[in-house]
């Protein structure tokens, strides 16, 4: 005579084994691991911070970048009257610069110009100041969207003065 409760014993310990989902970790490393007591551990620690706050910001000024000749004729424009005017969205520009935000938008209209952009409307922009009482270093981030407008689009602007 056949016991009945052994199959179901034994499906609910499969299930259990299936659902518990035994991890194992395999440690890459081939070097042996090092114990150390808790001051070995402090030192170690402390070196580590060290060597992490020792860094130097330097404040020289930056250049300001050349504008590339044509890039100076690039605008800022909102999107509603860019594609009231037939304007083509290109793309997204997103952009860091080390530098003040006015050399920032020097190297952006540059990009845009490179990209064939006409129009350019403002996103996210602004000047980040990082850096502790020694030295300041300045980031400006951009965030455009590029935009191709046609010849005839600011004409009648011009037109109707």
């Amino acid at each position: 005579m056949k016991n009945p409760i052994l199959p179901k014993l034994f499906s609910v310990f499969l299930i259990l084994f299936i659902l518990s989902g035994c991890q194992v970790y395999m440690d890459p490393r081939q070097e042996p691991l090092k114990i150390v007591t808790e001051k070995e551990w402090d030192d170690l620690k402390s070196e580590k911070e060290n060597l992490e706050t020792q860094f130097e910001i330097e404040s020289k000024p930056k250049m300001p970048p050349v504008a590339i000749p044509g890039s100076e004729d690039i605008g800022f424009i909102d999107a509603t009257t860019a594609r009231l005017y037939g304007c083509r969205a290109l793309t997204t520009l997103k952009m860091m610069y080390e530098g003040p935000y006015d050399h920032g938008i020097i190297a952006t209209r540059n990009r845009a110009f490179s990209l064939a952009a006409d129009m350019m409307v403002a996103g996210k922009m602004g000047e980040y100041k990082l850096g502790t009482s020694q030295g300041n270093q300045v980031i400006s981030q951009f965030v455009v969207e590029l935009y191709r407008c046609p010849d005839a689009a600011f004409e009648k602007e011009n037109t109707n003065e």
